[in-house]
């Protein structure tokens, strides 16, 4: 099989063609595709617990912490211990980290608009379903 057949290697190629287009649209904003994928964990449910976080965005609880770190020197949001449990930390954000919700989004679908601006709406389609496919696969 050639290279350039082979899935896993095609995938890897448009996985780090999209990785090179979030870096260099986020660096304009100041972010980084991690941490926008924090916060917008934080925008489906704000003062998530930094476990929930984690599990969310499948990193593990250092890296959490770290990104967490970054984005409160930003006042992008905030740290509080949990009403029921001292020991426990939620993640809350702040003003500034909502107010990145109506421009951001707005930059993914630019750039996964980029990606797929070849295809007609049923190859999309037909793209999504196949991803979820191997995806689902491999989670077995």
């Amino acid at each position: 099989m050639l290279k350039d057949e082979n899935i896993a290697f095609l995938i890897g190629k448009v996985r780090r063609g999209l990785r090179r287009e979030f870096d260099s649209r986020f660096k304009q904003v100041g972010i980084t595709p991690a941490q926008y994928d924090l916060l917008s964990r934080l925008w489906e449910k704000n003062g998530l617990l930094m476990t929930e976080l984690s599990n969310k965005v499948y990193k593990d609880g250092p890296t959490v912490t770290g990104l967490v770190d970054r984005l409160e020197k930003k006042k992008l949001l905030l740290r509080r211990k949990d009403e029921k449990d001292r020991r426990a930390i939620r993640i809350f954000l702040t003003e500034q980290g909502k107010n990145y919700e109506k421009a951001l989004p707005k930059l993914v679908e630019k750039i996964l608009e980029k990606a797929v601006s070849r295809f007609t709406h049923a190859e999309v389609n037909s793209l999504k379903n196949s991803l979820w496919k191997i995806w689902q696969n491999l989670e077995q």
